[in-house]
């Protein structure tokens, strides 16, 4: 297993959440960073960008198994979990992902009582409780790749419209930089 992948201080905007996962993904491709180090370094740099206590990142299965999520990493603070195992059935989802599918993210910022069936099911995604979440879905190819989900546990945050267009881009450039480079060239391998 890879040491722990220290970033740089913060970085500001965007395009810098962009050169850092630029930088993680090209230490990965030479071979200088393990599957492992580059799901951690990624959650480091959201934690650090987004201010969460928790990230966690799915993928959806294929074949058989397209019909769940499967936690690919799940980041509690310092604590980092590769693969643990977790797999949310999709068919349980119905309200949740219909809001995602709706704006390609989802947010509750956990101000407003939460009633809603898709605002339980979203927290379906986060191993632990949390009070407010934004979650960002992932395309390959027009299909749902994955969910990239952000978590505050000890307050309630207002996720604002930077942090929401901030989080889809880092969701889609995870999705180039994860899935295998057959899946991105094939239009229907995100869905087999």
């Amino acid at each position: 297993m890879n040491a722990p992948l220290l970033l740089p201080a913060p970085m500001q905007g965007v395009d810098a959440d962009v050169e850092a996962m630029r930088l993680l993904a090209s230490l990965l491709a030479y071979g200088l960073l393990r599957s492992p180090g580059f799901r951690a370094g990624v959650t480091e740099l959201m934690q650090q960008r987004f201010g969460c206590d928790q990230i966690v990142v799915w993928r959806v299965g294929l074949g058989a198994a397209r019909h769940e999520l499967h936690c690919l990493v799940e980041r509690f603070g310092a604590h980092v979990a590769i693969d643990p195992g977790n797999v949310v059935q999709v068919h349980d989802m119905a309200a949740y992902f219909a809001r995602l599918r709706a704006g390609a993210f989802y947010a509750d910022d956990g101000f407003a009582p939460r009633p809603a069936a898709a605002d339980a099911q979203a927290r379906l995604l986060h191993p632990t409780p949390v009070a407010s979440v934004l979650h960002a879905a992932a395309y390959c190819n027009g299909h749902l790749f994955g969910i990239v989900c952000c978590g505050r546990i000890s307050a309630d945050r207002s996720w604002d419209t930077a942090d929401r267009i901030a989080l889809k881009r880092l969701a889609n450039r995870l999705t180039l930089y994860a899935a295998p480079r057959h899946q991105l060239d094939d239009p229907h391998a995100c869905t087999s």
